[in-house]
């Protein structure tokens, strides 16, 4: 949905220039206000804009993207508790690996930009 384009201090701005327009008698009808209201209200830069999508805050903390488009991710089970485990898992843990194929269409969805 777009954002409704005049809202705050545009849309009293132009209620204000609406009506000295009036009381200066510079319209005939009041159908040619309208029309001018009308006018201005539609012609404020961000009416036809989309609203941007936003990236997912905990997802681009986990997730890079690589040069080809696949998706980067870090191991699990390797920021506590590691005095049980060996020390080849947590070697073996230190490396990074990718996002399965079928999660990675998900998650590009949350690094949107």
């Amino acid at each position: 949905m777009y954002e409704e384009p005049a809202r705050g201090r545009h849309l009293r701005r132009a209620k204000v220039q609406l009506s000295l327009i009036y009381a200066k008698k510079e319209v005939k009808f009041f159908s040619e206000l309208i029309f001018i209201y009308l006018r201005r209200l539609f012609n404020t830069k961000n009416f036809c804009k989309m609203p941007k999508m936003k990236t997912n805050s905990g997802a681009k903390k986990r997730f890079t993207l690589t040069a080809t488009g696949e998706v980067k991710r870090k191991h699990a089970f390797k920021s506590h508790i590691l005095t049980k485990k060996t020390t080849k898992q947590k070697r073996n843990l230190t490396h990074t690996g990718l996002v399965d194929q079928a999660d990675a269409t998900r998650v590009k969805m949350m690094l949107v930009k």
